[in-house]
């Protein structure tokens, strides 16, 4: 079976990944009622599209590893916890970087146990070439701010403005939808900082 693996990572978003900024200034006409009805319909399905890197504002974390050689039709259905922070790179410690979603994507592997002379990675990441295998979106309700120090000690809500989180830590789920190559999805999460957590959020989407 070729590719024999796979793995799912997700990485934060900043508001470029979203149509946030087109409705804002739909060539000199503010749009922004009809982009927030746009974001509301993307807390329900999840938005299937190509992320540039430059938008991507975490470092990645792996969500799941599949062995395509050995995994069953359960193994589809799956929790994986998560925590993304800023990567060391971006800016000073208490500067304030807003994720506005999470982008998922794949990676395959033909790895040496299927391909002994040129064993070889396929990846869908913003990082790379864009192909026809783009990258999944998955709206936050509200934005987080986050920092990579926190600055500042206030009792205002963790990942706002006043107290941005250093971390955004929850549980993405993935289960068979009611159709055909159908999934339901549902991202779990809220700001960290100082062992501190903020309002937990749940959306569901389908994909």
């Amino acid at each position: 079976l070729l590719p024999d693996t796979a793995t799912i990572f997700m990485a934060g978003v900043g508001k470029g990944a979203t149509s946030i900024p087109f409705w804002e200034d739909v060539y000199g006409f503010d749009m922004k009622h009809i982009g927030q009805s746009v974001h509301e319909d993307a807390l329900k399905v999840a938005v299937v599209t190509t992320i540039e890197g430059e938008h991507v504002i975490t470092d990645k974390v792996v969500m799941r590893d599949f062995d395509l050689m050995t995994m069953v039709q359960a193994d589809v259905n799956f929790t994986s916890n998560f925590t993304l922070e800023l990567p060391s790179t971006a800016g000073d410690e208490g500067e304030v970087t807003w994720c506005y979603g999470v982008v998922l994507w794949f990676d395959v592997g033909f790895t040496k146990r299927a391909c002994t002379s040129t064993p070889v990675v396929m990846s869908t990441s913003p990082h790379t070439k864009t192909t026809h295998w783009v990258q999944t979106l998955l709206h936050l309700r509200n934005p987080i701010a986050l920092t990579r120090k926190s600055m500042r000690e206030s009792d205002m809500p963790v990942g706002s403005i006043q107290n941005p989180a250093t971390h955004i830590t929850g549980k993405l789920t993935f289960g068979q939808g009611p159709r055909q190559r159908n999934l339901d999805i549902t991202l779990e999460y809220c700001g960290l900082v100082e062992g501190k957590t903020g309002i937990t959020e749940v959306v569901m989407y389908e994909l």
